[in-house]
């Protein structure tokens, strides 16, 4: 009930050494582990070591619109490369390095954000080796590991690293709810070290006594026994959800199943607007939500992320009725 270690719950930072070398095949120690209250202190803290005014960060051409927001505080230059259905296309990458200095590439490997496509074996082996040549860090935001539909989860970056290139950033708050704000920053006892001294000016210590039931939480099992059951409630959400979608409207979107995630990435017929949509489905109480969000690159490519883990069945088939209501007003004959 006293002042803690800006580092975070001991307990906390110890059973999660363990988790995270056993689930994500990690090599870490404690000394490894910064508690954080989400991913996105993690960001910040990341970038305000690494960055300084017109640094180059490398970002894919659809990105979490929060990580550009924090890398454009601290006066970062944005450079966006393509991102395919393989991930951030890292060919890219090695050309800008041949003609700049880049100091940190940002991705989401796991599930893109917001395209939710996963980075293949090929292009993180040569992102890695391109850290390790060029001499820039790799923060690798894992925001949603545990939920895979199609395949068991693919290793992060970070559990082949041995460098030290990599800054590993995740956290408790999807897998669990987002109210809880737990996080975790993984790098290298240096980089840790200084990321706790420049934390404990901002925030001095995380709340303790969630930490500590974290650390419960996750040594008796329960997070793994709760991950379970939610993939399997989350699959059949995410199957209802995209054949509602395909069945009633498969003629004004487009979409891939995704494999994991909690969300599909749609195309909207290109004869229509989500500003028009968003303005009509108010009318049919449906909040489509800040869509420009996802473009934040200016591509115009009429995709949006489309959540469907936390509607349950019926809330599920009120969505796309409301969806398809919509459409049915502005339709184009």
């Amino acid at each position: 009930m006293s002042y803690g270690s800006t580092y975070g719950n001991t307990a906390l930072r110890e059973v999660l050494v363990d988790y995270l070398n056993a689930t994500r095949g990690l090599h870490i120690a404690k000394e490894n582990v910064l508690i954080t209250r989400g991913s996105q202190m993690g960001i910040w803290l990341s970038s305000q070591l690494l960055l300084k005014k017109n640094d180059v960060v490398v970002v894919g051409n659809t990105n979490y619109d929060s990580a550009d927001a924090t890398f454009l505080n601290q006066q970062a230059r944005l450079i966006r490369v393509l991102v395919d259905k393989h991930g951030i296309v890292t060919d890219e990458i090695e050309n800008l390095c041949k003609q700049q200095q880049i100091k940190a590439v940002y991705l989401t490997s796991h599930h893109h954000h917001p395209t939710t496509v996963t980075l293949c074996a090929q292009r993180r082996i040569h992102l890695l080796n391109l850290a390790r040549q060029y001499n820039f860090a790799i923060i690798e935001d894992d925001y949603d590991y545990d939920f895979n539909y199609n395949h068991a989860p693919i290793l992060p970056l970070a559990s082949h690293d041995t460098n030290g290139n990599v800054i590993y950033i995740g956290s408790v708050c999807k897998t669990v709810a987002p109210v809880f704000r737990i996080g975790y920053l993984i790098a290298s006892k240096e980089f840790v070290d200084e990321v706790a001294k420049l934390r404990g000016i901002v925030d001095r210590q995380g709340d303790a006594l969630l930490e500590l039931t974290f650390a419960d939480f996750i040594k008796s099992g329960d997070l793994d026994r709760h991950i379970r059951k939610v993939m399997k409630i989350y699959k059949q959400r995410r199957d209802l959800f995209c054949k509602l979608l395909k069945d009633e409207l498969g003629g004004f979107f487009q979409f891939e199943t995704p494999k994991g995630g909690m969300a599909v990435w749609t195309k909207l017929n290109a004869n229509y607007s989500w500003a028009t949509i968003s303005e009509v489905a108010r009318k049919h109480k449906l909040e489509i939500g800040d869509w420009q969000r996802y473009d934040t690159a200016k591509l115009k490519h009429n995709y949006i992320r489309i959540g469907f883990a936390a509607y349950d069945e019926e809330e599920i088939h009120e969505l796309i009725n409301r969806l398809k209501k919509t459409i049915n007003e502005i339709k184009i004959d």
